[in-house]
């Protein structure tokens, strides 16, 4: 059979992994430089391909600004080919609305430089791929997807090419290719000495022939695909005449230089009706980096903070700050955060598999993007709050004002520091609501500081630490800021909205406590906890009746793999807490909110050997604060350890007593449902956002975290185990990176803090409402205190209103004008109707794609039937007041 052979130059091209940035740059320099010579000197040289990402391209120009008007050309005359992404970033553990913005920045990047993004979604080395990447592909217009990694066995009939459909039934072309392929066109064998000769036209042949059966396996079409390229590789000025040479000696085939979308598009002229796949990828090969979703912990949660920060305290809050008070929104500045953000998403860099000097690079980025969104976020509520009417009732001293980001109303718990500014004198105050009814609060007074140059543009956290100065006792009260500590339960907070709440001198009236302690346990209007000797709880839910006895418990094994994998004996060396003797102090009592602390006293083997774990041990003391508050039917848990072992995994375990035979969790636009395992088969940790749930119909256990993206549902003796991995601890980088690297970093060493939450709900997680529990969870409502204003705005009213059961991914400005997006994901299992009510009047809205194209003309009148929303799809909409 002959076949037309699409032979596509291109690079792998890791930005930071075994050489840290900088010295991956001067590599990145050199290469384009050739690249340039080569495109520039030989027409024949039709294309490359730059690895389906735009950030390497930014890379170099920071060096080379002069260069631009060379690419610029290049890109518009198509032989440079650039995106669709901005960076090759793991899918699982960059959330839903990073990995819409990775595809906004670079595509939009690439049409800066003069041309189109490729029309291919490119990830040939990410470790797997999400079951909405279709969805994704195609809300952007790209209607192809070609992937390396994670197909799982017998799929699609075995096929390379294939239907692949997302659960809200949108399809791309599938493509199963890798990115290595054609390697022999310019190495003799794959990461063969460099300084080799390069493959002569007659080698070449002989190659082709010999592994054409292998290359043509699983083709639906005669069209064959060979990528040449791989890690960093530089491209060869050879290529055009080797593949002369193939044109001339090979029988039955065509060779041409072309891209990748220019074979997708063969394919899906000449392809027959091809098989369907529905799901994710994250089979075979990506079995080997079962650990990445738990290397480098902190990463996990430092990216956790950030990506919640940007998508729902800063664009939600300074879209608001935009429309009602006039404020300028920062584009600027937030486009420079996302990037800095998404940049720390490359699969090698997020999933923590890169040298210790890598993650140190990624975490101070982190704190940088921290630092920039708190000062913005709190800029945003300071344009917002003096326009809200905080005349309040009589007596009030001042106002706080809550906000609450998330598309849903609720009672919101609030915990933190907030600035008045003015003297508040004395150290007692209570809170009330607008009808001068008390709200059990806990108020403490931080610190009385100077209103000055200085302090006027600090967060509140800066300020209520030596970083400002005291205020003198003679200074003008309204030259003071007060800084207060706030603990309470915000009820009735509207959607995307606020609510006013006042503060008044002295201590609150005679409190009805909502929760109270018991003496082995708490207990609110929806659960009761008991503590067991050993530090677990029972955990009873008082609708229901429903018990999970002896929950929460610690266990340890040693980890002898690497960073990209979890690796254990042959037998196991497992230690857990289940028997220990725990201590048990009830740490805080209040009307609201009851803590109890509890520690348990632990020794773990100091290291891992080749055969055992060492006889030498190290404290592993472990402190735990379960909260429960009123008004929710959560238990929360705050736990703290000093790592002081190597070579080891810890993970708290759920015990749920469910005869479960799936797992949900949360992914990108999906609830993704896996089996339940049984322990021989198992894989040892799969990704996910917010929650995981086990559930038998008739009651469920969701499990919920921040910054905790891996977890293992295993069926033990007496039902469904949840395991919630919070450190995985080794000491190498691990084969896959070529020479294994010692990386001491990850070990993990030092303070560690992990939050996360048990819920017990009846029936399944959909009827049981995990979804909006564990956002309620992750993403507190915020506050700001301010003075007595007559605003213009009511104490208590919503930015925007929808339909609870959507979640409103985004709400930001957009990005070509001074219109409002509004993005709306249907977790559902059939279409909602998306209704709209809004902080003004708009003159109009549209439907766009992802990329804030426009699709449809979108009216909001009472006479016009309201947008939807597809069952588990996306919706985005443009508004323009």
């Amino acid at each position: 059979m002959g076949y037309r052979v699409f032979v596509s130059p291109t690079t792998h091209w890791d930005r930071e992994w075994v050489q840290p940035l900088e010295q991956f740059r001067i590599r990145l320099v050199r290469l384009v430089d050739r690249l340039i010579r080569i495109l520039e000197g030989d027409p024949d040289y039709t294309c490359f391909v730059l690895d389906g990402q735009t950030i390497a391209l930014e890379d170099y120009l920071e060096v080379r600004p002069e260069n631009r008007p060379t690419l610029e050309r290049l890109v518009r005359e198509g032989r440079l080919i650039l995106g669709p992404w901005y960076v090759l970033a793991d899918q699982f553990l960059q959330d839903a609305e990073s990995t819409v913005r990775n595809l906004m920045i670079g595509m939009r990047m690439a049409r800066r430089m003069g041309g189109e993004p490729m029309q291919v979604c490119y990830v040939p080395d990410s470790f797997g791929s999400i079951e909405t990447l279709p969805m994704l592909a195609r809300g952007f217009g790209l209607p192809y997807i070609m992937f390396g990694r994670g197909r799982p066995e017998g799929i699609a009939e075995g096929k390379r090419e294939f239907t692949w459909r997302a659960p809200d039934g949108t399809e791309a072309l599938a493509i199963n290719h890798g990115y290595a392929g054609g390697l022999f066109l310019s190495y003799p064998e794959i990461w063969t000495d460099i300084r080799r000769a390069l493959p002569t036209g007659p080698e070449a042949a002989d190659t082709f022939r010999s592994r054409r059966p292998e290359l043509a396996r699983g083709e639906t079409t005669p069209n064959l695909y060979l990528p040449v390229g791989v890690d960093h590789m530089e491209p060869r000025e050879s290529l055009p005449g080797i593949i002369a040479y193939l044109n001339e000696h090979v029988e039955d085939c065509d060779f041409l230089i072309a891209s990748a979308a220019e074979f997708a598009r063969a394919v899906e002229r000449e392809a027959p009706e091809l098989p369907v796949y529905v799901g994710e990828m994250r089979g075979q090969n990506v079995r080997q980096f079962n650990g990445v979703t738990s290397s480098h912990i902190r990463l996990k949660q430092a990216n956790f903070r950030a990506q919640r920060l940007l998508e729902r305290y800063v664009e939600p809050l300074c879209t608001m700050a935009m429309q009602v008070a006039g404020s300028e929104y920062p584009a600027g500045l937030l486009g420079r955060l996302w990037r800095m953000l998404v940049a720390n998403h490359p699969h090698d860099s997020i999933c923590g598999c890169s040298l210790d000097r890598v993650h140190e690079d990624m975490a101070n980025r982190y704190a940088r993007i921290q630092d920039a969104g708190e000062m913005l976020t709190e800029d945003a509520t300071r344009e917002l709050t003096p326009r809200v009417d905080t005349s309040g009732p009589g007596g009030a001293l001042a106002a706080v004002v809550v906000f609450n980001t998330l598309g849903a109303g609720r009672d919101g718990v609030v915990r933190q520091w907030v600035r008045v500014p003015r003297r508040l004198e004395g150290d007692e105050f209570h809170l009330v609501d607008g009808e001068g009814r008390p709200v059990p609060a806990r108020i403490r007074v931080q610190a009385r500081k100077r209103m000055d140059l200085e302090s006027l543009p600090m967060t509140t956290r800066q300020l209520g630490t030596v970083l400002s100065k005291d205020a003198e006792p003679e200074r003008p009260e309204d030259d003071v800021f007060t800084v207060l500590e706030v603990e309470f339960l915000a009820p009735g907070l509207p959607p995307m909205g606020h609510r006013t709440f006042w503060l008044a001198p002295g201590p609150e009236p005679d409190p009805e406590p909502a929760v109270r302690a018991t003496g082995d346990g708490m207990e609110n209007e929806f659960l009761r906890v008991r503590f067991n000797p050993d530090g677990t709880f029972d955990l009873t839910d008082r609708r229901t009746g429903r018990r999970f006895p002896a929950l929460h418990w610690f266990e340890d094994t040693e980890d002898i793999g690497d960073a990209y994998g979890h690796r254990h004996y042959e037998r196991p060396d497992v230690r857990s807490t289940r028997h220990a003797k725990a201590e048990l102090t009830l740490q805080q009592q209040l009307p609201f909110r009851v803590t109890w602390r509890v520690e348990v006293p632990w020794r773990l083997p100091a290291c891992a050997g080749p055969e055992h774990r060492s006889e030498a041990t190290e404290d592993a003391h472990i402190v735990s604060d379960v909260t429960l508050f009123a008004g929710k039917d959560r238990v929360e848990v705050r736990t703290r350890l000093v790592n002081r072992c190597r070579d080891h995994r810890l993970r708290a375990v759920f015990a749920t007593g469910l005869e479960a035979e799936v797992s949900a969790a949360e992914g990108n636009f999906s609830i993704t449902e896996r089996p339940v395992s049984r322990p021989e088969e198992s894989m040892e940790g799969y990704p996910q956002q917010s929650f995981v749930d086990v559930s038998d119909g008739e009651a469920g256990l969701c499990v919920m975290n921040r910054g905790l993206p891996e977890f293992e549902a295993v069926r033990c003796e007496g039902g469904a185990r949840l395991y919630l991995t919070l450190l995985r601890c080794v000491g190498r980088l691990g084969p896959p990176a070529g020479a294994d690297h010692p990386v001491p970093g990850a070990q993990c060493p030092g303070e560690h803090t992990f939050e996360y939450a048990v819920r017990p709900h009846p029936a399944d997680w959909q009827a049981g409402g995990c979804l909006p529990a564990a956002h309620d969870y992750t993403v507190p409502p915020l506050a700001d205190g301010t003075g007595l204003n007559p605003g213009g705005l009511p104490a208590t009213g919503s930015f925007l209103r929808t339909d609870a059961r959507l979640v409103v991914s985004a709400l930001k400005k957009a990005e070509d004008d001074d219109g409002v997006v509004v993005r709306l994901w249907n977790p559902q299992d059939r279409e909602l109707p998306a209704p709209l009510g809004t902080w003004e009047s708009v003159s109009d809205a549209r439907l766009t794609d992802l990329n804030e194209a426009l699709v449809a003309p979108c009216p909001l009148r009472d006479d016009a039937p309201c947008p939807t929303v597809p069952a588990r799809g996306l919706t985005t909409l443009k508004l323009t007041p």
